[in-house]
């Protein structure tokens, strides 16, 4: 009784009274489990990107069960073999421009599982979706912008992508190239390897510090853009090297804020992040989603949603100050990240229960034992508040709280040890 009467003092402290919103009902299991797996090399933006995910699959009632970066291809392939041991029912992969897209697509989705890619498309493989940004117009940005900041100087433009049949980059020098044809600017494209980053990263530094001709570069990411921009402050380049990335991490947007670096076109990852993770909400309760179009993949027509891009100067760096205020509280809270919006923990430990209503207060309760069954439900029956909560712990205890708020989240997770 002491115990009970603990707990409901400890919630009737924090959570008054509300408007009566109807009958409550039941916080349900999750509906579906999905694996993530980035690519990304910049990994303050795939942070980003997975706090985006994991705040989506709380309210589309889904559960993250894995989250795993994967850099090279062969590291995709082994975190990819990992997560087929998990029971998950989707799966969202950024496939890298590295080869062997296609067979690693083939085998997560031999296995039943939904699958949605994001950025690059496996070839000739019948995805579940794809979401990604718009590449011809990033192309377009890039182009457009390097023309307009060059126009009547002699020189050329180095327009860097990785040696990939992905069709992403191939669309990605297209609308730069048309654009620096339009202005009458001479340019070149040069491959990079996309599975050997710090030869790529050095190529660039031997053109940049030696090729006196250059007067712009385009390049296919920040950290790219960045060992770019070190290499030409290295030598004192004057006149300075107009240099273009994409990405807009936080390294990248800290350059353009001390003019060290021209520009980034953000492909707005949390939105990325976000449509990726409604869509294999969608596949799993109901076999299919809410895409924008239908892009053809060889012989198959595959439903897509395409993200918008802007292009980030010093003029506007002001439009990632959010994203970056983000990222630097990953950095400083970076052991909280996993096991969110899972109702139910089979942990042996204490566990800490974390309630948030409506009204947006938010209380956490530690419940001493491993929750077995959770119920919301009114205190007697034909009444609609106030509710009660009651929780059965695994020993067979059960608590109950009064609530006379109504809940939007529940979250369990193993109580932090003192």
């Amino acid at each position: 009784m002491k115990l009970r009467m603990v707990f409901i003092g400890l919630l009737c402290l924090i959570i008054f009274s509300a408007c009566n919103q109807g009958p409550q009902q039941k916080p349900s299991l999750p509906e579906g489990k999905i694996g993530v797996i980035f690519t990304l090399m910049e990994e303050d933006i795939a942070q980003i990107m997975k706090k985006t995910m994991e705040e989506e699959a709380r309210k589309q009632n889904v559960v993250l069960a894995v989250v795993e970066m994967a850099p090279t291809q062969e590291e995709l392939r082994q975190k990819v073999d990992e997560m087929l041991q998990e029971d998950i029912d989707a799966a969202i992969i950024q496939f890298g421009p590295g080869k062997g897209s296609r067979e690693i697509a083939t085998k997560i989705m031999e296995e039943g599982i939904k699958l949605i890619s994001m950025g690059t498309m496996p070839e000739q493989v019948p995805l579940d979706g794809h979401v990604t940004p718009d590449f011809v117009r990033i192309g377009q940005l890039q182009g457009s912008f390097i023309s307009t900041s060059l126009k009547q100087t002699q020189g050329e433009v180095v327009i860097y992508t990785f040696d990939t049949d992905a069709v992403a980059f191939a669309e990605m020098v297209d609308g730069a190239a048309a654009e620096l044809e339009e202005a009458q600017i001479k340019y070149t494209v040069k491959y990079l390897s996309p599975d050997d980053i710090e030869g790529a990263a050095d190529a660039i530094a031997r053109d940049l510090s030696q090729n006196f001709n250059i007067i712009g570069a385009i390049f296919p990411s920040s950290l790219l853009a960045l060992k770019g921009v070190e290499a030409l402050d290295a030598v004192g380049r004057d006149p300075q090297v107009i240099t273009l990335g994409l990405g807009a991490n936080k390294d990248a947007a800290e350059a353009i804020k001390q003019g060290l670096h021209d520009g980034e076109v953000d492909y707005m990852p949390q939105m990325l992040a976000r449509n990726a993770v409604i869509a294999a909400a969608q596949l799993i309760k109901n076999d299919q989603w809410d895409s924008d179009e239908t892009l053809k993949n060889g012989n198959f027509d595959v439903p897509a949603a395409i993200i918008p891009v802007r292009l980030i100067t010093q003029e506007n760096t002001y439009l990632l100050d959010e994203r970056l205020k983000l990222i630097e509280g990953q950095e400083n809270s970076s052991s909280n990240q996993n096991n969110q919006g899972n109702p139910q923990s089979s942990g042996s430990g204490p566990m800490s229960l974390t309630i948030e209503t409506k009204e947006g207060r938010q209380v956490q309760v530690q419940i001493p034992k491993p929750i077995a069954n959770l119920e919301v439900g009114p205190k007697e029956d034909g009444e609609q508040t106030p509710l009660m909560l009651t929780i059965e712990t695994v020993e067979g205890q059960t608590i109950e709280m009064e609530i006379p708020g109504e809940i939007v989240t529940l979250q369990l997770q193993q109580a932090e040890k003192e």
